[in-house]
């Protein structure tokens, strides 16, 4: 099973009336999907900046955190290298693949 399977099997069983009778299970559920949703990887969003006439994509983890400049990830990429796998701040995995 995978971590989205999981949580669509959970949030599905409560959606029909699977019960959960103590608040602290409601939240420990929650956590439990969080911490599911952070390791279903995401591509890094890119905002393009210009700096000394050049102009490229800076990587940011969804969450906003700064992962780094374009020349550098892209360095990184081409000699078959993984940049970040995940962010530093908030724990999401990172997928740099293209596509």
């Amino acid at each position: 099973m995978t971590e989205s399977e999981a949580i669509e099997a959970i949030q599905f069983d409560l959606k029909i009336g699977g019960e959960i009778h103590s608040q602290v299970l409601r939240d420990a559920v929650g956590v439990a999907i969080q911490a599911l949703e952070k390791h279903i990887a995401k591509k890094p969003m890119r905002i393009e900046r210009s700096a000394m006439g050049w102009e490229y994509k800076d990587y940011y983890c969804p969450c906003g955190k700064f992962i780094g400049a374009e020349p550098h990830i892209k360095s990184i990429l081409e000699k078959g290298g993984i940049p970040v796998k995940y962010c530093d701040d908030c724990g999401q995995r990172l997928d740099f693949k293209e596509g």
